[in-house]
């Protein structure tokens, strides 16, 4: 016995996101998207901003003075993340349905600025 309505439901590949997008009782199947997963910080990875501008200070002033075009040594920029969420952009604009995207904090920034007409600039300050 399904919900009275069509749901398309979409996670990333990272085990957390999959383990909030499962339940029991779900009766939407669930698409696993490498899409939806969370920007490649590359050799940052596990350091917060506040860590990164310590011990990389010229990195860190690069990111300040351009954030959407620096990229993480090792990893991605947010116009890589922006790239990759365009096909699933395209995907969620054809649903029928809802679609509930179970995602990472970057990438829900990223398509609640899309989704919002809110400048890509500004999606940082979406909390």
């Amino acid at each position: 016995e399904g919900l009275p309505f069509p749901c398309h439901v979409m996670t990333s590949t990272m085990p957390r996101a999959v383990q909030t997008a499962t339940w029991e009782q779900l009766p939407y199947p669930i698409e696993v998207l490498s899409n939806f997963n969370p920007l490649d910080k590359g050799d940052f990875t596990g350091y917060e901003l506040e860590e990164i501008a310590e011990f990389a200070p010229d990195w860190y002033a690069r990111l300040e003075a351009d954030p959407f075009r620096t990229r993480f040594p090792g990893g991605e920029c947010y116009q890589d993340l922006i790239n990759r969420l365009e096909p699933t952009i395209i995907d969620m604009e054809q649903q029928v349905g809802l679609a509930v995207v179970v995602s990472h904090v970057s990438v829900i920034q990223i398509l609640m600025s899309y989704f919002r007409c809110t400048p890509v600039q500004k999606s940082a300050e979406i909390a």
